[in-house]
């Protein structure tokens, strides 16, 4: 049983790393796109002083 728990933790890292390193590869497409960049701007100022959707069904 211990092998097994073994196993798991290391699929779960190699899941992990994977995925950081999708992460690290959008975010170096992404950083210097100026729709993007402009876009997300737009997004963080408009919503700012909004609670999501998620919070007012969490919080009613």
């Amino acid at each position: 049983m211990n092998n097994t728990k073994n196993d798991t933790y290391k699929i779960n890292e190699l899941n992990l790393s994977n995925e950081l390193a999708k992460l690290a590869k959008d975010y170096d497409n992404y950083k210097d796109d100026a729709e993007f960049v402009s876009d997300l701007h737009d997004l963080i100022t408009s919503h700012e002083d909004h609670s999501s959707l998620i919070y007012y069904v969490l919080h009613r």
